[in-house]
């Protein structure tokens, strides 16, 4: 989970390296290492907080949300971690607070950490020399994270307006 849009980031990262401003290898051996490493860091949250996590005594933790991605977790195992990488999900925590296989998870982080990385890298390379791409760049990047960060936004308004009660009444 991160707290900006990281494919936004990303993406432009890729372009950047089709106009020879980056080196797309670094670019995608920096991201992927980094991946991996926030991948461990929740993995170990997860494991030190265990069973906190679950039992609702950690009150920033939105224990319906938890339910879910825990819900999804166990039906689809290692596969959760390799696509918890293009999806907003606790996956690392609660694999970490569910006591995953610490081999397993690390291998399945590596391979999501690989294919996010070089599949939004790749496109960023690919797409980064189209005209309008190169063009509006900057654009296209606060336009990522306007699109990343719009559904935490819209949550919380939502949220905010649901407990009001309706004036009228």
């Amino acid at each position: 989970c991160a707290l900006l849009p990281g494919d936004s980031l990303i993406f432009v990262s890729g372009a950047a390296s089709a106009a020879g401003i980056l080196d797309p290898f670094g670019a995608f051996f920096a991201i992927a290492l980094g991946a991996c490493f926030g991948n461990t860091v929740a993995y170990a949250i997860g494991y030190y907080l265990g069973n906190k996590i679950y039992d609702g005594s950690i009150k920033w933790i939105d224990q319906q949300q938890m339910a879910k991605t825990q819900a999804f977790f166990v039906k689809h195992g290692k596969l959760t971690i390799v696509l918890a990488r293009f999806v907003p999900l606790f996956a690392p925590l609660v694999a970490g607070a569910a006591k995953m296989n610490r081999l397993n998870f690390e291998a399945s982080g590596t391979v999501g950490a690989v294919l996010w990385a070089g599949i939004i890298l790749s496109a960023g390379h690919l797409f980064g020399n189209i005209p309008f791409i190169k063009d509006n760049l900057s654009l296209i990047l606060v336009g990522g994270i306007v699109l990343g960060l719009a559904p935490f936004v819209i949550g919380y308004i939502v949220k905010k307006w649901r407990q009001h009660p309706d004036p009228k009444n």
